[in-house]
């Protein structure tokens, strides 16, 4: 698949106008939405993706958690303080690029040597993570795609719940693909499914 980089630019402001837009509305939502239990999310240290876990972390809103949102280039350090502050249930690491993916299982040591690794369950996906380098890397969870990222993190949570999970088919069925990265038509699709299931 071949994006360019104007094309990509364009979906991150776009994703950053929406989410403005449905936040406070999810918000006001969470009363009449069973809770799951907090998440905090953010994309690891050398990358500065975060379109896919914007997505992601909107999409988990939506679901009834908590999302507690790092934005990207996030050091080791930011993340134990983020447990410390928040206690999550689930920590969340995203990763694009095959560069950066060893810092999610670096992060993950780093996490257990200062005793606060079986915190949270950890979560991680991204376009070059794997279900086997998850494992690799003692991850809790492994998430292909933004809709099994809500899935995952359900299954994940100790509070959840067997309501009616939000499943969305993008694009006759396809799914927006590693977390949130997929084609340009299933970005639009999705952000304009969540202005009209959200903004009425």
């Amino acid at each position: 698949m071949e994006i360019f980089l104007p094309e990509l630019m364009m979906i991150g402001d776009s994703m950053k106008a929406t989410a403005s837009i449905l936040e406070p509305k999810l918000l006001r939502q969470k009363a009449v939405v069973q809770k799951q239990g907090t998440v905090v999310i953010g994309t690891v240290k050398d990358d500065v993706h975060g379109i896919g876990k914007s997505i992601i972390a909107t999409m988990l809103m939506a679901a009834g958690f908590n999302v507690i949102g790092l934005a990207v280039y996030v050091p080791n350090s930011k993340f134990a303080e983020a447990i410390e502050e928040y206690e999550p249930d689930i920590l969340a690491l995203s990763a694009l690029m095959t560069t950066t993916v060893s810092m999610q299982e670096e992060i993950i040591k780093y996490l257990k040597a200062l005793g606060v690794r079986e915190r949270p369950k950890i979560l991680v996906g991204g376009g070059v993570v794997t279900k086997e380098s998850a494992d690799k890397m003692d991850a809790d969870g492994y998430a292909a795609d933004a809709v099994e990222a809500v899935v995952v993190a359900k299954k994940l949570s100790p509070s959840l719940c067997l309501e009616k999970m939000l499943v969305m088919e993008v694009d006759n069925g396809k799914h927006l693909g590693h977390f949130g990265v997929g084609s340009i038509a299933d970005q639009y699709t999705l952000l304009r499914f969540l202005i009209l299931e959200y903004s009425g």
